[in-house]
């Protein structure tokens, strides 16, 4: 009965000692540049020394990204049993999955990726009891299967539908529309932003988004057809970037929805219609 915690002191006392061993034999951490920068908030002097990192698409961003990850990978790398951890949890995720149907004209729409597939296709019964049927398959639009799709609207009828493509998991996505029943893409595309809404209207000749810019939010309508250059501004103009607008638009196509929300907490709320 003695022997029991006497070999988990051990244990607990052996286990550390070796990860020390390990991480003090590892090669030093890769340099990280200092610029600071300085901000007054409240009277409060705040330091910044890391914020020139927040530009991710600048050449010495990404080299220290790849600098760390380099190093990550020659201190994890050393680590025994990693292979077969990583086969289990491969195992383990690998499974079928499926999200929520949405009914729109009879028809249900959602996404589903096979255990096999490392992304999601966005698929449609076209009634209850029928097959599933695959509209859109993004798994082969990459070698590396980093491109990835959603549903961002769909008509009330069923038969268009708004889809983002984005890649590698960024916030940014292109929206294209498709024609549900010929399983064809307009025209209509929607340059690469961060959209936070998108609402079609019921006779399908356009739809309403909410884009985010440097400027901030921004509500535009466009029409089916058109030049998404020329899409008219409706609602934002003049508010910061710390303010977020979805919309909505109700059942009958006559009320567009705007809710503002003043930062992430959403301590403030604004409603327009």
């Amino acid at each position: 009965m003695k022997l029991r915690p006497i070999v988990i002191s051990l244990a607990a006392t052996i286990a550390p000692l070796a990860l020390a061993a390990a991480v003090s034999a590892s090669p030093a951490y890769p340099p990280s540049k200092v610029a600071v920068v300085r901000d007054t908030l409240h009277g409060v002097v705040v330091e910044d020394r890391y914020r020139w990192l927040e530009a991710k698409d600048a050449p010495e961003t990404r080299a220290w990204i790849e600098r760390e990850n380099a190093f990550t990978d020659s201190v994890l790398g050393t680590y025994p049993g990693r292979e077969r951890l990583r086969g289990r949890l491969g195992e383990l995720l690998k499974v079928d999955a499926q999200g929520t149907p949405t009914e729109r004209g009879g028809r249900y729409f959602f996404w589903r990726r096979l255990a096999s597939e490392d992304q999601r296709s966005l698929c449609v019964r076209r009634a209850a009891g029928g097959p599933d049927e695959v509209l859109l398959d993004p798994n082969p639009l990459s070698k590396d299967h980093t491109t990835s799709m959603n549903y961002v609207d769909i008509s009330f009828d069923g038969s268009l539908v708004a889809f983002g493509t984005r890649q590698g998991g960024e916030d940014e996505q292109t929206i294209n529309f498709l024609d549900v029943d010929k399983k064809a893409e307009l025209t209509d595309r929607l340059p690469r932003a961060r959209y936070f809404a998108l609402a079609i209207k019921p006779d399908k000749s356009g739809a309403f988004y909410a884009k985010y810019l440097k400027e901030g939010s921004r509500v535009y309508y466009h029409a089916i057809g058109s030049d998404p250059a020329g899409d008219k501004l409706l609602f934002g103009e003049g508010r910061g970037p710390e303010q977020i607008i979805d919309v909505t638009l109700s059942d009958d196509g006559k009320w567009l929805l705007a809710t503002v929300y003043h930062g992430a907490s959403g301590d403030q709320t604004e409603l327009w219609f």
